[in-house]
Parts: structure tokens; C-alpha cells; sequence
């Protein structure tokens, strides 16, 4: 004896018949946020984005400063290489 078909909409996983899901929704959460909740992420969110921003101010503030020590070296370097290949 031939066991039934599935139905044509249903999905097999090791043997088992699992029906699909006609609307599959993305749940952000199973609940909404407390308003305690919503300001600890926002203030979270404010001290990384603060931190963030100090980053990168004090990476373009100290630019100058790494641009000439990499322009020396490269000096330092060329001169070098001159000297050694002039000998």
C-alpha cells in the first residue's frame, strides 16, 4: 500500500511533513520596549556615536604631525639609497 502524498505547499524535513508558511514576517522583537528601555538604547546609541566622532576628530587632528614624521622617513630612506648607490 503507497502511503499519501503531502499536500503540494508542504515541506519535507527527515521524513516529517511540515506545512509552509504562506506570510513569513521578520519580528524585530516579541514585545515592544519599555520606555526605560528606549532611553538606555538611546543613550547607548548617543555615547557611541559621541565616540565615534572623538575618534575621528582626533585622527584628523594628529594627521599633520603623522604626514611629516612618513615624509621624513621617506627622506631619510631616498638619501640612503642615494648615498649607496652613488658608491
Amino acid at each position: 500500500m503507497k502511503s499519501p502524498r503531502p499536500p503540494e505547499n508542504a515541506a519535507k524535513h527527515k521524513g516529517v511533513v511540515l506545512p509552509k508558511h504562506k506570510h513569513k514576517q521578520m519580528v524585530l522583537w516579541s514585545y515592544p520596549p519599555t520606555p526605560r528601555q528606549l532611553v538606555v538604547t538611546a543613550c547607548f546609541f548617543v555615547t557611541g556615536a559621541s565616540l565615534f566622532a572623538i575618534g575621528v576628530h582626533l585622527s584628523f587632528a594628529n594627521i599633520g604631525p603623522q604626514q611629516a614624521r612618513a615624509k621624513a622617513r621617506s627622506d631619510v630612506i631616498k638619501d640612503r639609497l642615494r648615498k649607496m648607490l652613488d658608491d
